[in-house]
Parts: structure tokens; sequence; C-alpha cells
């Protein structure tokens, strides 16, 4: 081997123990980066090492999570608004409050001022069911709002990796690194995978096509447009069904909502189930309740001056409630002839033309017996307190299986997370790396300075 040679081998040698630290010094520092990806260089080439199945994988898990999630905050906003006996101003409570202050009317009807509580806790139960009516209302508007924001970051993110394709493929036709470029672009599909399922395809110079679960193309040649229409106000009969609530378009054309449609999974399915499925059941479920109630003090009930036709104790915005009857809930209405200035109507009639006997409990006791489900005209037998009680335990039980799937799809996409973190930076490793470099940069420095050694004794000779 020449000198020329020997000192060409060293240089090179020394070049790629530089560019060598260099990488491992990225690494090191960028341990912690979850969008960073471990880097190795070789022949010359800086190669970013991923696994395509397990990356995959964990970003189908980060969509279920987010849909677990959503559908978990969801169920504990409805749990909050119905909650309990112990809660003032949940139907339970407004309910008992009622029942008591009929048991004290029937035992001293004469009393002007249990007549008045009756009056008044009558009231209070109709704005319990007014309440609860228009807090899911409100839960549906959060929803549709925040369908609106995830939308719109969706957007910019699959604008953004449109962009770093494009960045990734120019660089690559000009031999630039583009490490750095895919970190970004990695970062940028995570979010998006949060909020719909996706999968990738590698194309020529490194550009990804991006398509949903269900089979739409986010990203392709350009980004396509997701489009959403935010609704203000949300009313129990709008729907989006019969098109009084905006559903999602993909470049302008409108796409299927359904669990088997292209956006089904993920943040943004979690929110359009909130809004179209899960409440609008118990507000079902909530007009049901309200329609038992006002039914049990109807005509045939414990109330005899109430005619065919005539609105009862409780009413639809003071006509009589006829099912189905979405949103009766938040119409219902305490009778308007029954006010604490006529509260002896609790006693003697709504109707009653006059006083009757103040003594006689008749009217009461009957109320009771309705209220309670053993007389009267109730549809369903049984307490109306059971009805009431059976919706609250609903949510609960809702609550609960929603944090069972939250806590297997965050189990799932922690193991995940931890496998692909085992495949990244190891510092320990890294460092063992870096003095191995050292020890072949100290060892072509030495064959440097071996050469300048024998350069030396033959220009003295």
């Amino acid at each position: 081997m020449t000198i020329s040679s020997a000192m060409s081998n060293a240089l090179g040698g020394m070049t790629y123990n530089v560019r060598t630290a260099e990488v491992i010094a990225s690494n090191v520092a960028n341990a912690s980066n979850d969008a960073y990806n471990k880097r190795e260089f070789d022949n010359g080439l800086v190669k970013r090492i991923t696994n395509p199945v397990l990356l995959s994988d964990r970003r189908l898990s980060d969509a279920e999570v987010g849909l677990a999630s959503g559908g978990l905050k969801g169920a504990q906003k409805i749990e909050q608004v119905f909650g309990t006996i112990e809660d003032a101003g949940s139907i339970s409570s407004s309910l008992a409050a009622f029942d008591s202050a009929l048991v004290l009317a029937a035992s001293d009807p004469s009393s002007t001022l249990r007549l008045e509580a009756v009056v008044d806790t009558a009231n209070d139960l109709s704005a319990a069911f007014n309440a609860k009516e228009t807090e899911l209302q409100d839960i549906r508007r959060q929803a549709d709002s925040t369908i609106a924001s995830q939308v719109e970051h969706l957007n910019a993110k699959l604008e953004e990796v449109a962009n770093l394709n494009h960045s990734i493929s120019v660089a690559k036709h000009g031999d630039v690194e583009v490490s750095g470029l895919m970190d970004q672009r990695q970062k940028a599909l995570d979010e998006i995978a949060e909020l719909v399922p996706i999968r990738t395809v590698t194309r020529d110079r490194g550009e990804l096509t991006v398509y949903t679960e269900g089979g739409a193309i986010l990203v392709g040649d350009q980004a396509a447009v997701v489009g959403f229409d935010e609704t203000p106000t949300i009313a129990a009969h709008m729907t989006h069904a019969n098109g009084l609530l905006g559903g999602l378009t993909l470049n302008g054309r409108p796409v299927s909502l359904t669990d088997k449609g292209p956006f089904a999974g993920g943040a943004i399915a979690a929110q359009f189930l909130l809004r179209d499925e899960t409440v609008p059941e118990y507000q079902q479920s909530l007009d049901a309740a309200a329609q038992e109630l006002a039914l049990r003090f109807e005509v045939g009930g414990p109330d005899g001056t109430i005619a065919a036709g005539a609105p009862g104790l409780f009413t639809d915005m003071g006509t009589v409630t006829a099912p189905p009857s979405t949103g009766l809930a938040g119409r219902l209405q305490l009778n308007s002839a029954v006010t604490a200035e006529d509260a002896w109507r609790i006693r003697d009639g709504i109707y009653a033309p006059a006083n009757g006997e103040v003594g006689d409990p008749t009217v009461l006791n009957s109320m009771l017996s309705s209220l309670n489900g053993t007389t009267g005209p109730q549809s369903v037998s049984g307490s109306l307190s059971d009805i009431v009680l059976d919706l609250e335990n609903r949510a609960v039980s809702a609550r609960v299986r929603f944090e069972t799937q939250q806590s297997a799809a965050t189990d799932r996409n922690i193991s995940l997370r931890e496998i692909e973190l085992s495949e990244g930076v190891d510092t320990d490793q890294e460092l063992q790396n870096l003095m191995l470099v050292e020890r072949a940069y100290a060892a072509n420095a030495q064959v440097l300075q071996t050469l300048d050694d024998l350069i030396t004794r033959l220009l003295e000779m």
C-alpha cells in the first residue's frame, strides 16, 4: 500500500467516523422526541429506521382510543345531566319533592300552604324536565362544534402532509437528506390518526398516499378537502337524517356517517355518534318519561273534572300531550289554571267551578296512587320514580361501559407505543457505539500521524 492510498483511507475513515458520530449525537439528543425515528449511517447514507407494520397498527389504535375517549366523555356528560336523587335539580329529587308535597297535602287538605307546596314542586318537576332537555341538546351542540374544530384541524394536517410529500420528493430528487421532513410528516399523520383511522402507501421518491380505513383517499397527488357546516343552535327534533344538521363531505361530496362509512372510527366519529345517536336515544327516553308523567294526570286519571280533549295537570305548552312527541320534556308545563293563588284546584280539580270541601283528600290521594303506579291511566305499570331511576341507571351503566372500552383501547395503545419505543433510540447502545466510533477515529488519526512521521523522515533523507 502506498503512502497516498493509506492517507486516503485514513481520511475517508475519519470522515465516516465524524458522520457516524453526528448521527449518534442526533439520536441521543432526540431520544425523548416521539416524532423522531432512529437513524443509522450506512454506506454513505443516513437511513431512517421504521417498522411500517407496527406504525400502522399503532395509528389504528390511536383512532380506537379517540373513539372510546370521545364516547366516554359524552357518557360522563350525560350522567351528569341526569344525576341522582341526591343531586338538587335532578328529576329524581324533584319527583321525590312532588311526591312528599302530595303526601303532606293529603294529610291536611285544608292547608293552603301545603297545597301551594304541591303547585311549587309540580312547577319544579316540569322545570327539571325542561332543564334536562336543554342540557342534552347542549351536549349535541358542543359535539357539533367539536366536529367543526376537528375537521378544520384535519384539513390543516392533510395539507401539511401533502406539502411535505412534495418537499420530500424534491429533496430526494436532489439527493438531499429528508429524514427531518419525514419526522415532520409522521407527526402530522399521527395527529390525523387520532381523528380518523388511516393507512398509508409509499410511492416513488418517498411520497405517501393516505387513505382512511374505510377507503377514502385523504392525500394523493394533493390533499382532499373535508367539509362540515356547524349548526349554532340545536333542538331535539333536528337530526342529520332530516337535513337539519350537517354531515361530512369529501371534496364536496357527502360521505356516509355509518359505522361502515369511510370516516368510521376515531375522534370525529365519536362526536357524530354522540350528536346523532347516543344523546337522541336519551332524549327519546326523557320524552317518554315526561309523557308518562303527563298521562298519569290527564283525562281518566285522578282528577274527574278533566274532560276529553282538555289538558291535564301537566301539558305540552298548554295543550294535551300526544305521543310521539320529540322534545316534549323541553315543552312540559304545569296547567296554567293551577297557580299559587288557585292552589285549591289541586285538591278540588283543575276545572272545578269553585272551592269544594276543604277537608276532602280524595283527589290528592288519587294523585298519589297514580304517581306511584297503583291506579290511573298510566301507560307503563309501576312507579314513575322507578322509570326515572331506570333512566338514571342507564346513564351510569353507559359511562361504566365506555370506561371499560376506553381502558381496553388505552392499554392496547400503550403496549404498541412501548414496543415502538423499544425499537427506537437506545441511549445506552448509542453511547457504546459512540465509544467505538471514537476508537476508530483515534486509530485513523494515528495512521495519519504515522504517515506524517514517514513523510518527514523521507524529506530529511
